[in-house]
């Protein structure tokens, strides 16, 4: 097994790119990115030399502790029913987090739902699945649209859309939209569409450092596309051509001109970027399948360019290193084993401290204290993934990014419990006891008008 740097992996990631299960994020490009993390590389060879494998996986200090997170976004990269050399990526990576006091592994392998076969030998590894998160909690989307372009013509890949969605792109085309293809000099206007679009669509957007390091990274495999109309920019995408795949990675919108339909033509000409390249497949990320999720108009809009989406497996978890007991600690910290069900702790605890976790909509029902500890909260709004929704305004409780704040909170009892109500009544409307009941009610034909 080999490990390699930013600096010397240039084989690396021309296996990623070569591969069928590539990814942009195993790149070494992707640890340019994430500048506030440590990018570490795995090759895994057989007996003549050859390549069989890798996993790139990025790891993160935890502040005021001696530990770190480690990640391996969408790895690793081989043969995944080839389990001897999936063992052995996953293996070293889980022995140089250990040594580097990595406190959890995480993976969320491009590979479908539907393939149990890998996803047990993962479990049989110690790894443990989310059973949930579709939507808030989880890094990258776990369902996905990946549109077929291999060997077609234009032609072929346009008549593929809805009917509605080939209107919608030969409208914004008649009506006047143009789009321009633009580089590193576009970054600062991208990013003024993103602002309106976080604005308007109630998400954290990232600043324009962010997509700066995206377009130096990727060079001339990351383009910018920006919609013009009546001299005015007014929808916009950045896109990353990796191997046999073009990734949508992000798109904004202005207020103004949307009649015109500018982000359905921007679509079109990064497909055909694709097409031209000869990839098999655009990717258009993520969507959510759920009508209440509130990002289920932009999976409606991706379906209408690929009506098939996919589940992939989600992400995986493994502890490899352990909080120790000591004897100082005692009465005070208590360590709970992962297996533990956790409304057993909801039900015993006066309050809850949380991150980013979703915890907080079933503690809520509680009625007692949330309190929001985020000491890294322009990193992970800037480098990690960002918010889906206000959380300034949407959570049931304050934001703590000095630890003493909290603290000092927490000692007098402060809390905002009319900030609780007003959450529990917009999200958990239902839950009073009764919903279980209601249920049965409903089925049995019980339920009264």
């Amino acid at each position: 097994m080999e490990t390699v740097r930013i600096e010397n992996a240039a084989e690396f990631d021309s296996f990623v790119r070569s591969h069928p299960k590539g990814h942009m994020m195993q790149t070494s490009a992707w640890g340019k990115v994430k500048k506030e993390w440590e990018w570490v590389g795995f090759i895994c060879r057989d007996d003549g030399g050859n390549i069989k494998g890798v996993c790139a996986v990025i790891l993160r200090q935890i502040p005021m502790t001696p530990f770190k997170m480690m990640y391996a976004p969408r790895g690793p990269v081989c043969d995944l029913g080839d389990l001897d050399t999936v063992r052995a990526l996953l293996g070293a990576a889980r022995d140089y987090g250990i040594k580097n006091k990595a406190y959890t592994f995480k993976i969320d392998t491009d590979t479908l739902a539907s393939n149990t076969e890998y996803i047990d030998a993962l479990k049989d590894m110690g790894f443990n699945f989310k059973e949930h998160g579709t939507g808030f909690d989880t890094i990258q989307a776990r369902y996905i649209f990946r549109l077929n372009v291999e060997g077609k013509t234009e032609e072929e890949v346009m008549a593929s859309f809805h009917p509605k969605t080939r209107y919608n792109t030969r409208l914004a085309a008649r009506k006047g939209v143009t789009v321009e293809i633009k580089g590193i000099e576009a970054c600062e206007e991208f990013h003024e569409l993103m602002l309106i679009t976080g604005e308007r669509d109630s998400f954290a957007t990232r600043d324009t450092s962010y997509f700066e390091r995206i377009m130096n990274a990727f060079g001339d495999d990351a383009r910018i596309y920006l919609a013009k109309y009546e001299g005015k920019t007014i929808a916009g995408a950045l896109d990353v051509h990796c191997g046999d795949k073009v990734w949508y990675v992000y798109g904004a919108s202005s207020n103004e001109y949307r009649n015109v339909m500018p982000n359905y033509l921007v679509q079109w000409e990064m497909i055909r970027w694709a097409i031209a390249e000869g990839c098999r497949y655009y990717d258009f990320r993520g969507g959510y399948p759920d009508e209440n999720n509130p990002l289920h108009g932009i999976f409606k809009f991706k379906k209408g360019f690929c009506n098939d989406y996919m589940e992939l497996m989600g992400e995986a978890d493994l502890i490899i290193n352990k909080f120790a007991d000591t004897e100082e600690l005692k009465g005070f910290l208590y360590n709970v084993d992962a297996s533990s069900e956790i409304s057993d702790l909801y039900l015993i605890a006066d309050a809850l401290v949380t991150d980013y976790s979703s915890v907080f909509f079933d503690y809520a029902i509680l009625k007692r204290p949330i309190y929001f500890y985020m000491y890294d909260l322009e990193s992970y709004r800037e480098e990690l993934r960002g918010f889906y929704i206000d959380i300034y305004k949407d959570l049931p409780g304050n934001i703590y990014e000095i630890e003493d704040e909290m603290l000092k909170d927490i000692r007098s009892g402060r809390f905002d419990y009319e900030r609780l109500n007003a959450f529990n009544a917009r999200f958990n409307e239902h839950e009073d006891g009764h919903a279980s009941q209601r249920v049965i009610d409903i089925v049995f034909g019980e339920a009264k008008a």
